[in-house]
């Protein structure tokens, strides 16, 4: 997806969004976690944390292990405590 915005950024002459100007770069191999997490953020209910159900009915119908589903679960609530911990911070702005 960010590819895509940065692409048409380039294409049309318009600002890069911050959100894509500032992104971390991603060690290899643990992007496959952050795209289960962007997938698995519409989850949510009430704005509170992604459930390990979840995560672990995500990962069982993609036919993921139970060991990879287990990795899974530990990289999408780390990511999902910093945004939790990030929107918290811009929501007392």
């Amino acid at each position: 997806m960010e590819d895509k915005i940065l692409a048409q950024s380039l294409r049309y002459g318009t600002p890069v969004p911050e959100i894509i100007r500032n992104a971390p770069e991603l060690e290899p191999g643990l992007s496959f976690y952050y795209d289960a997490f962007s997938q698995l953020n519409t989850c949510r209910v009430m704005g509170g944390p992604i459930s390990v159900t979840s995560i672990y009915h995500f990962g069982t119908l993609n036919g993921y292990t139970k060991d990879e589903c287990v990795d899974m679960q530990y990289h999408v609530h780390r990511l999902d405590n910093a945004y939790l911990a990030h929107e918290a911070e811009k929501n007392k702005k």
